[in-house]
């Protein structure tokens, strides 16, 4: 006989079945105790995480501050750091930029309505045409 089969022989049904019930609370309470402690872990390490973060972004900002640099957020979220001559540089590019780009824009505004003044002039010459020759052939 193996042990377990004696075990069973010396211990009632019953004895068995509150052993089996007490073995699995047990079980399962250290393993609730392992789940609640990864969590506070996670929690800890991201709250951490996040702290470290914020500090770095505040250091990083009062570095570039102090000497001088402008903080630019391109159109894709990233943030960059340019000196005040790369600050006043872009800045000149982004207006001249602009300027062109209403240029371009009255410029095609322009073509179209001139565009729609030639096609309204030969719009009233051929209806002046058709009236003409309607008087020709009555008269």
């Amino acid at each position: 006989m193996t042990q377990a089969r004696e075990a069973e022989a010396v211990l009632s049904e019953e004895e068995i079945a509150e052993l089996r019930a007490r073995v699995r609370k047990e079980l399962e309470a250290e393993e609730e105790e392992r789940i609640k402690a990864l969590q506070r872990q996670r929690e800890s390490h991201a709250s951490r995480t996040a702290r470290v973060r914020e500090i770095e972004q505040e250091e990083e900002e009062r570095f570039y501050q102090e000497r001088g640099y402008r903080r630019f957020v391109d159109r894709s979220g990233n943030v960059r750091w340019l000196s005040p001559e790369q600050a006043s540089r872009w800045e000149e590019e982004r207006a001249l930029h602009q300027r062109r780009r209403r240029a371009i824009s009255y410029r095609l505004a322009s073509r179209k309505t001139r565009r729609l003044i030639v096609i309204a002039v030969a719009g009233v010459t051929l209806a002046l045409f058709a009236v003409f020759l309607a008087v020709l052939r009555r008269g």
